[in-house]
């Protein structure tokens, strides 16, 4: 099991940004950034589930969120920007498979389509 610590994450400047641990709730791991104002606070959570009910899925999952805050009043917050990551890996799947799964999704983030969609909105055509 993974010590529940600070989270450091670089952001598109590649400025670490640090999110600091706050709570475990069931089984989810929230850690929240250093912001000053409570509601411009970046939130990181990860949770991972062991199969149940018959199932043979171990599912991680994480989530980032990045309040977009009012360009007037920069205490409210209007919006925000988010990324949900969901692994599905079967309990007998190989260290093998688990390490891929993880690298093509590396590999997705960084992909030249998902840059276009993201900076540009750009679809597939």
């Amino acid at each position: 099991m993974s010590a529940f610590a600070v989270l450091s994450l670089q952001n598109e400047a590649a400025v670490a940004q640090t999110f600091n641990p706050v709570s475990i709730q069931d089984g989810v791991a929230k850690c929240l950034g250093t912001e000053c104002v409570l509601d411009a606070k970046k939130s990181a959570t990860m949770s991972v589930s062991l199969p149940k009910n018959g199932s043979s899925k171990v599912r991680i999952k994480q989530r980032i969120v990045v309040p977009i805050m009012d360009a007037v009043d920069t205490t409210k917050k209007i919006d925000e920007a988010y990324v949900n990551i969901e692994y599905a890996l079967p309990k007998n799947s190989s260290p093998t498979v688990r390490r891929d799964i993880r690298k093509y999704a590396d590999q997705m983030v960084i992909n030249a389509v998902t840059t276009a969609a993201i900076d540009n909105f750009e679809g597939i055509y």
